[in-house]
């Protein structure tokens, strides 16, 4: 619903993209005689794979408002419809005063090999982005941990450069001690300024300590917030996950075509100014219920809040966005309009299920396995038709399905969700804001960096386009 400047994919130059207006893109692989779904045809260019992740970068336009915008589905005949609302929140953040410390705690076991220059030019760039009156240190583990730094470093360009040439000579090798890299990186902290610790690993902790309550108490001990970069797709995400959480930072995987320096930049952005935190909904006017994520904690400056969940009965609402700054209070609110009919995104009901399905597996990963949770996740995946860690998709001829008495009905609703994209194809896009009329936010939203408001990896839309691709690759155990 907003202008995109710019839409890339670096890693995929047999993409063909074009802007069909300033708020549409249309991306297509294609090969031969592929046609759009208008029927043009694109041109022939070599066949394309998917056994690399496709990663997506976009850029809205400048000086673009800060809203709450949302998008509902509620098919005819139902009392209970499914909505995603999204806050962008305005730049009324304000910028943290002073010097900052930040620890680099980066892996450098064998298994980054391939990986590690990238990783390397992505801490120059990073550090580039520093205040003159921050400090750095720089802590590598494999299967032990050093300080690079010896200590603390004022973030000049001499000692930048020295510490880029002296990582740049270092080859990577050997396990991953995670735990003593970590351990390593919390030690000497300056109560008096604010720090961040910046994780960038691509592994399993598999040597030392391992355990995962081990890394909690150890993250516990410190009120200093941790950011993980996971490089690559064989990392532990759960533990990672869960100590993030417990440090109230962020956690983000990083595909292998992914750009790392961007990243570490952005995150340098986003910790130059306070955050949200304690971040609650509050809505009236018609029941809500079903929330996801359960747990909203902290919005960093640039981000945006996602969350799905059900309503019962139409007509108008409003939203309360409360939580803090520093010690200040916060709340912002906005009318809502929930349709008591809407078909256009049928792809909703299961977004909401996945993103249900990914919070319930986080609260067993942080608080331990449990059966109720467990079937639960069953329950859902069954009904939506997603594959999970207890679920799986047995492909069989039509015949079968008849024989077994098994009902179709994740077929009726991939046709659903076909003929609405469809339908979405052949009309303009639309206008999803809800607080035009009063705006819950007086200044507009945040354009850091280089003005990068989106980008990454494919988000729950794409994975629910995927999901096709997923069933025939994993193996089959129940229908």
């Amino acid at each position: 619903s907003y202008p995109v400047d710019d839409f890339r994919l670096p890693q995929q130059p047999q993409a063909v993209i074009k802007s069909t207006s300033s708020k549409q893109w249309e991306v297509a692989f294609a090969s031969g005689n592929d046609t759009g779904e208008d029927g043009a045809a694109f041109s022939s260019g070599p066949r394309f794979r998917l056994d690399q992740d496709i990663v997506v970068y976009w850029r809205h336009q400048a000086g673009l408002p800060g809203s709450i915008d949302m998008v509902t589905h509620k098919p005819a005949g139902s009392d209970r419809g499914t909505f995603m609302m999204t806050v962008t929140p305005g730049d009324d953040l304000p910028a943290i005063r002073g010097g900052r410390d930040w620890i680099f705690v980066l892996d450098y076991s064998g298994s980054m090999q391939g990986k590690y220059q990238s990783l390397v030019e992505g801490v120059r760039q990073g550090l580039g982005r520093l205040h003159p009156d921050d400090r750095f240190r720089v802590v590598l583990f494999n299967n032990h941990a050093r300080d690079v730094t010896n200590g603390y470093l004022m973030a000049s360009d001499q000692n930048v450069a020295a510490c880029i040439h002296r990582l740049g000579s270092i080859q990577p090798g050997g396990s991953t001690n995670l735990y003593a890299g970590l351990e390593l990186g919390y030690r000497e902290l300056d109560a008096d300024r604010p720090s961040a610790v910046i994780l960038v690993t691509d592994g399993v902790a598999n040597v030392g300590v391992t355990e995962k309550k081990d890394f909690l108490e150890l993250l516990e001990k410190h009120d200093v917030r941790l950011f993980s970069f996971v490089m690559g797709n064989s990392a532990n995400r759960p533990l990672l996950q869960g100590m993030t959480t417990v440090s109230n930072g962020f956690y983000m995987n990083i595909s292998n075509g992914d750009d790392i320096a961007g990243r570490l930049i952005q995150t340098a952005d986003k910790l130059s100014h306070e955050a949200y935190r304690d971040i609650d909904l509050q809505f009236d006017g018609v029941r809500v219920k079903d929330l996801t994520p359960a747990r909203l904690g902290s919005l960093y400056r640039g981000q945006q809040l996602i969350v799905f969940g059900h309503y019962w009965g139409d007509g108008n609402g409003e939203v309360e966005i409360s939580g803090r700054v520093s010690d200040r209070e916060v709340s912002y609110k906005s009318a809502l309009h929930f349709p008591p009919r809407s078909e256009r995104n049928p792809e909703l009901e299961r977004l909401w299920a996945y993103a249900t399905i990914e919070d319930l597996q986080k609260q067993m990963e942080y608080l331990g396995h449990d059966s109720d949770t467990e079937q639960a996740i069953v329950d859902l995946a069954v009904e939506y038709g997603l594959v999970t860690d207890y679920t799986s998709m047995l492909v069989v001829r039509d015949e079968v399905f008849e024989q077994l008495g098994i009902d179709r009905n994740n077929a009726e609703r991939v046709a659903s969700e076909r003929q609405a994209r469809q339908q979405r194809a052949a009309t303009a896009v639309r206008d999803h804001r809800q607080d035009s009329r009063q705006p819950a936010f007086s200044a507009p939203r945040a354009n850091p960096g280089s003005g990068g408001d989106g980008g990454g990896s494919l988000g729950p839309l794409g994975i629910v386009l995927l999901l096709p691709l997923l069933w025939v690759k994993r193996k089959a155990s129940a229908a």
